[in-house]
Formats: structure tokens, C-alpha cells, sequence
């Protein structure tokens, strides 16, 4: 739903697309949540003032209340050796290693000829913790260490089973490899899943980018949001 930026911090959410999710949460009685490989936290920040039930770091957060900032579950920190191993690449010029207490991510988007190290290093550190169940997922210009148990499949379950969630049909928008997860579930409610950027496994359409999302969801509001 937001635009890529050089620098994770750097993302900025449009208003209108801010408004948008408002009227939509109150259109589908609460039924909207926000699934993403941010922390709560950062989501809220960047939401603001909006409150939505959300999943975090991939599911290993998640929260179902609107309104509240309380994460309501949260899956065990990463392991400090992890964090000992990756340390020497934040040496690396342009590579940024943005800790999210329960996954870390390695950004290498300013430096590209640096993902064969960053790769190397990140599978090194895993690899030293078998014993703590950690997976690396690829993304765009990044490379995630999370918990295994937990995904976007395991987030869209989760609200699935509950109320105000249980009994209706989802759709699920995603734009990178960690989505395809929740694409995979959706099946399970008859659900639909739409790709951003270039067709996924199990998405059966595809919008361009995320400006043409933000389009779309102010279009099922009906008017453009001034405030």
C-alpha cells in the first residue's frame, strides 16, 4: 500500500490512504487488518492516528482490537548470537540491519554487490542456531531471519478464527515473496489474493503498484478523503 524507500524509516503512508482504511474498517463492521513484516509499533507510527488489528513481523506479533497500541502476543526475541554474527555487516557501506526484536532483516538496497556477504553471513548465523527453529526469507534487496512457526499464513488464520473476521471471505494484497504465505491459505475460506508489482503464487490478479492499491481502496470508500 505504500511506496519502496531507500531506508525502511523512510516510508511515508498518504493521507488519503490513511482515510481510506478509516471508512473501510467501518464499512466492513472492524473486519480490516493491517499484515506486514513491520512491528506493530512501526505500523502504528506510520498509521497515525489509526489503530488497526494488525500481525507483525510476519505473524510473530499480532493484535485483534482496533483502537488499542497493546501488542496482544508476541513470539520470543532472536537469539543474541545472532546479532553477534551479523554485526560485521553494518561495516559494510549502504547495508542496514534493522533489528526487530522477534526477526532481523538485512537491507542491502544501497549496496547490491554486497548481497553474495550479506547472504553468506546471514546463513552462517542461522546456521549456528538450528536449535531455535529460524528461517531466512529473501525479499526485495533484503534478507529476513524469523522464527519459523509463524507467517503470513499463520497471521491470516489467526484472525480468520475469530470474530469480527470468522464467517466472511478474505482478501489478502501483497507485493513480496514473505505474502505468498497468506496467498497459500486463502483457499481455506475461499478467499482472494492480489499481487502488487508481478504475479505470486496463488494471487489471482495483479495491480501495477502501490499507488494504483491506494486507488483502489479509495474507490470502494466512494469519494476522496479531505481530512
Amino acid at each position: 500500500m505504500i511506496d519502496i524507500a531507500p531506508h525502511p524509516d523512510d516510508v511515508v503512508a498518504p493521507r488519503q490512504l490513511i482515510c481510506s482504511l478509516a471508512r473501510l474498517s467501518d464499512e466492513f463492521s472492524g473486519a480490516i487488518a493491517i499484515i506486514s513484516g513491520r512491528p506493530i509499533a512501526a505500523l502504528d507510527a506510520l498509521l497515525e492516528p489509526l489503530l488497526l488489528p494488525a500481525a507483525g513481523v510476519h505473524g510473530a506479533e499480532i493484535r485483534f482490537e482496533q483502537g488499542q497500541r497493546a501488542v496482544e502476543r508476541a513470539a520470543p526475541s532472536i537469539p543474541n548470537g545472532v546479532r553477534w554474527l551479523l554485526a560485521p555487516l553494518s561495516e559494510i557501506p549502504g547495508v542496514v540491519i534493522e533489528d526487530k526484536t522477534t526477526a532481523i532483516a538485512v537491507h542491502f538496497r544501497q549496496a547490491p554487490e554486497a548481497e553474495e556477504r550479506v547472504r553468506e553471513v546471514v546463513e552462517k548465523a542461522v546456521k549456528a542456531h538450528e536449535a531455535d527453529e529460524l528461517v531466512i526469507v529473501p525479499g526485495k534487496y533484503v534478507y529476513e531471519i524469523k522464527h519459523a512457526r509463524f507467517s503470513k499464513g499463520t497471521a491470516v488464520a489467526e484472525f480468520m478464527s475469530r470474530p469480527p473476521w470468522a464467517g466472511r471471505r478474505p482478501v489478502f494484497i501483497g507485493d513480496d515473496v514473505t505474502d505468498e504465505a497468506a496467498f497459500a491459505v486463502l483457499p481455506r475460506w475461499n478467499g482472494e489474493g492480489l499481487a502488487v508489482g508481478q504475479d505470486r503464487p496463488g494471487a489471482r490478479a495483479r495491480f501495477a503498484n502501490a499507488a494504483e492499491v491506494r486507488q483502489w481502496l479509495a474507490s470502494l470508500v466512494g469519494q476522496e478523503c479531505t481530512s
